[in-house]
């Protein structure tokens, strides 16, 4: 009556059915990238942290116990990873140790520094059943980058990085410059 029309509204599996269509449609500028974010973009919140996490066996830990021995700087060179959960004496979680404090404690001559005393950030935990939006908004907010991962019962089952979200909203894989190397050379 008023001339103003009701707005359509859609649910989440219509929208991406209808982003598909406009992606096939020769009219449209909606391309094959925007219509593969759009659907990782209205469904990564319905995905559980256990969905995607890192499991604990793969995990590359360092102790409080352990040095910057040489042993040690060449396992996480190899890792590639960039943090890194560090284990207390106890088996409980102290903290997180970043490859840039270590880099920085290598530079100031501390070359056999523990990583108790470079551990820089406290560990924060997510259950397996929490929601990747839920733990994208925390490691926003905290300027982290990755949460320890626990079962129900309350074990520690894996990691989850803002990458691992990420990479869930952009259906697509991020491989850095290393990954990238590693994976060509061992095509070879």
């Amino acid at each position: 009556m008023s001339g103003h029309e009701l707005p359509s509204v859609y649910a989440q599996d219509e929208l991406i059915e209808l982003i598909a269509e406009h992606e096939d449609c020769a009219h449209s500028d909606i391309d094959a990238d925007e219509e593969r974010i759009n659907k990782g973009a209205l469904t990564f919140s319905h995905k559980r942290a256990g969905e995607i996490m890192t499991p604990w066996p793969q995990v590359v830990a360092l102790r409080v116990e352990d040095a910057l021995s040489p042993e040690t700087l060449l396992r996480i060179c190899r890792s590639g990873f960039s943090r890194f959960p560090l284990i207390g004496e106890d088996g409980g979680f102290v903290g997180i140790v970043h490859l840039h404090d270590i880099v920085c404690t290598l530079a100031q001559g501390n070359d056999h520094q523990l990583f108790s005393g470079i551990a820089s950030l406290p560990v924060r935990f997510v259950s397996t059943t929490t929601p990747l939006d839920t733990i994208l908004t925390e490691l926003l907010r905290s300027r982290e980058h990755l949460r320890i991962v626990r079962n129900h019962e309350g074990d520690i089952v894996g990691i989850i990085t803002l990458e691992d979200i990420l990479e869930e909203i952009l259906d697509y894989e991020i491989l850095d410059e290393r990954e990238g190397k590693l994976n060509a050379n061992s095509r070879v």
